[in-house]
């Protein structure tokens, strides 16, 4: 007769899950932080760089059918996109607010580059919000909300 032979089997997952390696949630978080800082002014410079363009875009824009019209409301919408994530939320509600405005221009058929123009202002203003008087942005996220509602 031949003796039998056992194998211990390991069971990998779980040997894994019960070694302590690697970095604790407070280290991963400091890191994770870190990395966020950095990130966060990369994507607010790029803000800055959309903002930029939809003034650019909208200086001369004169009929609802122009193509430009297309880009600034997709560059806007990029910035409501960035801006959420880096809790820039007056920033995010101008763009939204932007965005809102050539919707109804689209529903109505009418433009009006001068209440484009305000909403460019106010991302210019939202952007350096710590700059300015509280009252002030909260008047200015109030102004715009009118500018879109006499939009019928």
């Amino acid at each position: 007769m031949t003796a039998a032979r056992t194998f211990k089997y390991v069971n990998r997952l779980a040997k894994a899950l019960t070694q302590h390696s690697g970095l604790t949630m407070r280290e991963a978080v400091k890191a994770a932080d870190a990395r966020l800082a950095q990130l966060r002014e990369n994507t607010l410079t790029e803000i800055d760089g959309i903002v930029l363009r939809i003034q650019a875009l909208s200086q001369d824009i004169t009929r609802l059918d122009d193509p430009r019209v297309q880009q600034v409301y997709g560059a806007a919408n990029q910035i409501i996109a960035l801006a959420g994530v880096f809790e820039k939320t007056e920033l995010g509600e101008a763009a939204y607010s932007l965005c809102e405005l050539i919707t109804r221009f689209r529903n109505t058929g009418r433009w009006s580059a001068a209440m484009v123009a305000v909403h460019v202002d106010a991302l210019q203003v939202m952007r350096q919000v710590q700059d300015h008087d509280p009252a002030h942005c909260t008047a200015l996220k109030h102004g715009l909300r009118k500018v879109v509602e006499s939009v019928a």
